[in-house]
Order: C-alpha cells, then sequence, then structure tokens
C-alpha cells in the first residue's frame, strides 16, 4: 500500500459491529465513536516491515466500480508458509482466535462481541473476521446481503453466491452512504476454512479509491488459514 494509500486508511475506519448473535448472515457496520479503543494485540506479527456472525453499517459512488454483470471471482488460496513472501507495508498476523492472515503493518486488533477486526486507529478502515452458524457461505451471504439491501444509497457492484471456487467462497460487493464517514465500500467474502468452520472475511472503508480496499481484502484472505492447518503448523 502506498505512503498515500496508509495516509487515507489512516483517515478511515469505521468499525463494522455484528447485530444480532453470533454468525449471523447479516451486517449492520456501526460508527467508530460508539466502541472501545483499539488495542495492539493479542496477536504476533511475522515478516518483512511488521509492526506490531453477524451484522455490519456499511459504503457508493460511480467511479472505478465493477459492474455487477462482471464480479471478481472470490479469492481463495491454499495455506501459505510464514517463510512467503509478504507484500511490503503487511504484516502476516497470528490471531489468538485461532486464524492467520495479512493486514496493514500499523492497524489494531480489537474485538465487538464475535468478530475480531484490524483496522487503522481512527476506525474508518477495517478488516472483520467472524465465523458463520449457517449450513453454507451461499446461505448466509444471502441473508447479509437481504440486510444490507437496507443500508440508505445501498448500490450492488458483485454478487457471486455460485459457491463453486475453492472452499465454496461467495462475494458480495457494495457500497451505501454512510453517516459518519461518508460513501462507504464493502468487500465481503465468506468460505468454509480447512478446519471445517465457516468465516467471513470483509473489509469495509471510503468508497473511493476502491483499488486500496480490494488489495487489503485481496492481501488478508488470500493468506487466511485456520490453526493447526497453516503451513508450519503441519
Amino acid at each position: 500500500m502506498s505512503g498515500q494509500g496508509r495516509r487515507i486508511a489512516l483517515v478511515s475506519v469505521a468499525v463494522l459491529v455484528l447485530a444480532g448473535g453470533g454468525g449471523l448472515a447479516g451486517w449492520l457496520l456501526a460508527g467508530a465513536g460508539e466502541h472501545g479503543a483499539p488495542t495492539a494485540g493479542p496477536s504476533l506479527d511475522v515478516g518483512k516491515n511488521a509492526a506490531a456472525p453477524s451484522a455490519v453499517e456499511t459504503f457508493a459512488s460511480p467511479e472505478e466500480e465493477r459492474s455487477p454483470s462482471a464480479p471478481a471471482a472470490p479469492t481463495t488460496s491454499p495455506t501459505a508458509s510464514p517463510e512467503a513472501s509478504v507484500p511490503p507495508d503487511y504484516a502476516l498476523r497470528t490471531d489468538t482466535a485461532g486464524f492467520q492472515l495479512l493486514t496493514p503493518v500499523g492497524w489494531l486488533r480489537w474485538t465487538e462481541r464475535q468478530s475480531v477486526f484490524y483496522g487503522t486507529p481512527s476506525r474508518d478502515t477495517a478488516l472483520q473476521v467472524f465465523t458463520l452458524e449457517e449450513p453454507t457461505p451461499a446461505t448466509s451471504m444471502r441473508l447479509a446481503v437481504d440486510l444490507a439491501k437496507d443500508r440508505q444509497g445501498y448500490r450492488q457492484i458483485a454478487l457471486d453466491l455460485s459457491g463453486a471456487g475453492p472452499r465454496g467462497a461467495v462475494l458480495h460487493e457494495y457500497t451505501f452512504a454512510g453517516q459518519e464517514f461518508g460513501p462507504q465500500r464493502v468487500i465481503d467474502q465468506r468460505f468454509t476454512a480447512e478446519d471445517g468452520t465457516r468465516y467471513s472475511v470483509l473489509v469495509r472503508g471510503p468508497a473511493q479509491p476502491r483499488s486500496e480496499l480490494v488489495e487489503v481484502h485481496h492481501n488478508a484472505v488470500e493468506r487466511f488459514c485456520v490453526s493447526g492447518f497453516c503451513a508450519g503448523d503441519l
């Protein structure tokens, strides 16, 4: 992520707070001021430049937007080893909740209900990870989409419920008119991890520039693995 991108990110971490019980498919993002201060741990950072269910409120803007008819394929990959290359300005986080993923360097960790968050100190941009109770990622996502449609200014950018990719991954990207941080974008991917647990990994932040959120989400999902199945655990 460029220096400019990091500055923009630092202006953007709206907290994704899950509405309802654990694993619920839907989401409602809440403003940063409604939550406790983020903390730097607990997690372990590995690699170059390392620093330190559900509902959420969410992000709109015509530029850089992907046509709903041509959604990006859900990102999934086999587990990656800690020794594998870590992109510049990213850190490999081994979370005490039982998973591993990449986040931008300097992002802080906090929890809300059943979710783990990593985000900028201002919380206007954040990654959210939580487990799903629904029987399939697609079932969970359908419920989440129905909830997202109630957000003010909701606009669907991409929706793939086929589950045809690795780990049965499904994807939903949309924008909406956020009250605290302005136009917001959400990229949500749901899938079944190696141990059979179903997860959502989503990112929320400013609607523009889109490329920055796409990069953060891609890196997080690409290196996501659950404890016991990450290379180095085997």
